[in-house]
């Protein structure tokens, strides 16, 4: 995908949350849009803190994704192993209530979607199993 077109979902994504005065999805905060800028392909928006929900630029604005259903449960599959297991539920309802206002977002990774502060974070005891 092209940087024109991930300033373009990520633009109209921002535009149909403001429209609807979206500014949580489930538990997750979604910066508020500032401005954007077409030239320079800039979109200005507010700061969040965590549980946040981030970067749209791969998502799919009143539109279906080019993708087969079984590359859309693949992927999802793939996502929700990046997750802890009692926050996929919570990602997984965000990205559904997305799709159900007009935007599928398919980039669903812990960077973009973030459940907790890191301080907060479950730490790994895979250390142990080392010893």
């Amino acid at each position: 995908m092209n940087r024109e077109q991930n300033y373009l979902n990520e633009r109209d994504s921002y535009r149909l949350l403001t429209e609807r005065s979206i500014d949580r999805i489930g538990i997750f905060d979604v910066p508020k849009l500032v401005d954007t800028d077409d030239e320079l392909w800039i979109v200005e928006m507010g700061v969040v803190s965590p549980p946040y929900f981030l970067d749209f630029g791969k998502a799919y604005v009143n539109r279906s994704p080019p993708y087969t259903s079984e590359q859309l449960a693949e992927s999802l599959y793939e996502s929700e192993q990046l997750f802890e297991p009692t926050d996929w539920p919570l990602v997984e309802a965000a990205v559904l209530d997305l799709k159900l206002s007009g935007i599928h977002y398919l980039d669903i990774k812990p960077a973009n979607i973030r459940v907790r502060h890191e301080r907060d974070e479950p730490r790994s005891t895979d250390w142990l199993s080392s010893q």
